[in-house]
Order: C-alpha cells, then sequence, then structure tokens
C-alpha cells in the first residue's frame, strides 16, 4: 500500500514562457553567452524572452531502468491500459489545512479523465465526518479527477497521475478562500483572478521522495497575471527559484486548458519529469509530478 500525502496551497512569482529564473532582473540575456557570462551556475541556461531559463530541452527523464537505486528509474515503465474488470481501491482522508480537523461537510465528486469539468460525475460522496475519510473504486489505471468542494474552501481538482494500478491510501488537505487569498496576495495585489485557474505542484522521485532544487516550469506561455511561489515550511517564497525539501509549489491565475509542467533539478538541468495539468476556471489543480508522469 503505497501512502502520500498532497497538499493545496498558494502562489508567487512570475512565469514567462518558459522556467522564469530570476525576476527581479528581467532583461537578463540577448544570447546564451549572456547567460553563461553570470557564472558557473547559469552554464546550463538558455536565453528565452531576455531571460535566462534552465530545462529548455523536450527531453525526459535520464533514467537506468536497469539500476534499482536510480531514483529516475521509473521514468521509462510502460503505460497500461485502463482495464474496467480490474478494481482498484483508493482510500482517501480530507482534512482541513489550517484548522486541522476533517473535512466533514464537503462533497466529493469521481470524475473522468475527459471530464474535467466533472459535467458527467461517476460518484458523489460525502467523507466521514468524524474521520475525513472516503473510500473509492476505480477501474485499474483510473486516471482522472476527484473534485472537491464546501463550505469556506476553495474549489479543488485533485489530478490522478500517475494512474493507479494498486490500492492506495492517500491524505489530502484542502484551504479555504480566505487562506488563498491572503497568500495570493503576496505575489499579486489583486489576488485570485475568479476567471482563471490555478495549479498546486509536489515533486516526487520513483521512491515517492520529495525533491529539493527542483525548478518548474510551464511549456506554454502563461498570461501577463500568471505568478508563481515555492514553498518552504508552507512560507510563500518569491524571491527563489527552486524547492526546498518539502518540494512543492503553487501557480496563480493560470489560463484554463491544459498546461504541461516541467520539474528540473536546478543545478544540472536534468529533468526530474513532466505533467499534463488540466486547468479549470475557479479551481486549484492539485498535482503530483514524478518520473513516472506524462
Amino acid at each position: 500500500m503505497i501512502k502520500r500525502v498532497l497538499f493545496v496551497a498558494a502562489a508567487s512569482s512570475v512565469l514567462v514562457a518558459c522556467s522564469l529564473i530570476l525576476d527581479a532582473d528581467r532583461n537578463q540575456c540577448k544570447t546564451i553567452a549572456d547567460c553563461a557570462a553570470r557564472g558557473t551556475d547559469w552554464s546550463t541556461a538558455s536565453c528565452v524572452a531576455n531571460v535566462c531559463v534552465f530545462g529548455t530541452s523536450d527531453s525526459g527523464p535520464e533514467a537506468d531502468a536497469s539500476d534499482p537505486s536510480d531514483p529516475l528509474r521509473c521514468a521509462d515503465e510502460e503505460r497500461l491500459a485502463r482495464d474496467p474488470n480490474r478494481r482498484v481501491k483508493l482510500t482517501q482522508f480530507y482534512h482541513d489545512v489550517v484548522a486541522e480537523v476533517p473535512l466533514s461537510d464537503a462533497t466529493i465528486r469521481l470524475c473522468g479523465r475527459l471530464d474535467p469539468e466533472c459535467n458527467a460525475p461517476r460518484l458523489t460522496v460525502s467523507p466521514d465526518p468524524s474521520t475525513g475519510e472516503i473510500s473509492l473504486d476505480v477501474e485499474f489505471g483510473f486516471d482522472g479527477f476527484v473534485e472537491v468542494q464546501g463550505p469556506l474552501l476553495f474549489p479543488t481538482l485533485f489530478q490522478t497521475e500517475p494512474p493507479s494500478y494498486a490500492d492506495k491510501t492517500e491524505y489530502r488537505s484542502g484551504i479555504t478562500t480566505d487562506i488563498l487569498d491572503f497568500l495570493a496576495r503576496r505575489a499579486y495585489p489583486a489576488g485570485p483572478d475568479p476567471e482563471l485557474g490555478h495549479i498546486h505542484w509536489n515533486v516526487e522521485d520513483c521512491d515517492a521522495v520529495r525533491q529539493e532544487g527542483i525548478n518548474v516550469f510551464a511549456s506554454s506561455s502563461a498570461g501577463e497575471k500568471t505568478r508563481q511561489i515555492y514553498l518552504y515550511s508552507w512560507n510563500p517564497r518569491t524571491d527563489v527559484d527552486q524547492t526546498d525539501t518539502d518540494g512543492r509549489g503553487f501557480l496563480l491565475n493560470v489560463p484554463p486548458g491544459n498546461t504541461t509542467l516541467t520539474a528540473v533539478y536546478r543545478g544540472t538541468g536534468k529533468t526530474l519529469g513532466k505533467a499534463t495539468v488540466a486547468v479549470r476556471k475557479g479551481f486549484i489543480t492539485s498535482v503530483l509530478i514524478t518520473p513516472a508522469t506524462r
């Protein structure tokens, strides 16, 4: 049984076409040589839109599948086809991230991969009021969404990535609208745009270990209101460009639709993994990025 914790939190630091490395100095370069001249740590950076960025290659994680100790070994694992005749049990516990109490009054809906708007929910349940627990019976290879809404909560879409191939237990936390607004305004004075969506991401290796020193960026151009933060022990940081040991961050005000996130090791430019994220208007999408995600 796999145990994994997914959290939801807030946003900052401008995200331009690729990975924004230093927002305070927007006109960093005209050529790759300008980036290299910034010092040894910048030797693998490229110049994109006058900004020095890392991880602009489309190549995936560099893994050695034959080495059981390689933390990126699962990058080349074959994706198995969904099989409705085989069932997987997902046990999930939902809690208020601030009050640290079960989300007893939340409404939770199970949605298919092709239905991020949840127009045709497969199931609607409420968590156990004393524990916040729900139990979901899904097909082998399920890769859809779990939508969570409730009084005072900011609507959240938990994206199942990688797909579910085995029974597992997950601990998930929701954030109130007030807390999101407070954190978001530290990055963007106007706060969350109701016409846009948000992404909360976690990065882990194949052993479910949170990864430090990871730079995460979107593969396509973000809107002018998009902001990014890295969360350091739940403290939003706008002055850094990589994760701490908690391995998580947040994008605020992302245009609705699919956005691909790429996670690279800041020091080497080596790709950890990618994830295609469904962004929904007025929702946070929470996603895990590992070498096995797509």
